[in-house]
């Protein structure tokens, strides 16, 4: 090849393209509904291993220590033990109902963010997300800031004229 002849000419390797940023708000609005869809099912994956505990902690309280194992027709043990246990059961109980609260929010949530309805209980479930470190931080610090841009507040509005004027 010559030296002095010119590098061939074609097709600059990168074009930048202009997007239409309420395209981009709604592609970021929609990838954020499916993360909160994401985050309901790792919250609703906390059931199983709950229940798990429970039954590992009620097994550990049958457990025999002159047969070195569980008597499965043992009588509870007696006094504070027992109520202990019975108090650690509404605990899990009540700790499942919360996660099971949660699953319900977030799943309002992602479907809000898709019908662009309801942006401040999307905010109030963002704030809350941002107490489950790292993960729910995360989404909730990105959607709140997606939810205070004006763009997408404008979009909100819309929906909300739209479904008053039927």
């Amino acid at each position: 090849m010559n030296s002095n002849t010119p590098p061939p000419q074609g097709p600059p390797l990168y074009t930048p393209s202009p997007t239409d940023p309420a395209r981009r708000d709604n592609e970021n609005l929609k990838l954020l509904a499916i993360f909160h869809f994401i985050f309901a099912g790792l919250y609703l994956l906390a059931i199983p291993f709950l229940m798990l505990q429970f039954t590992l902690m009620n097994s550990i309280t049958n457990i025999d220590p002159m047969q070195g194992g569980p008597d499965m027709n043992a009588s509870p043990p007696p006094g504070i033990v027992t109520e202990m246990f019975d108090t650690l059961g509404w605990f899990y109980l009540a700790i499942g109902i919360i996660i099971l609260g949660f699953v319900a929010i977030e799943t309002i949530c992602g479907l809000s963010l898709l019908k662009r309805k309801n942006r401040i209980f999307c905010l109030i479930v963002s704030g809350l997300n941002c107490l489950s470190i790292p993960v729910g931080t995360a989404l909730g610090v990105c959607t709140i800031i997606m939810l205070t841009k004006e763009s997408v507040i404008a979009q909100f509005e819309q929906a909300d004229r739209q479904h008053a004027s039927r």
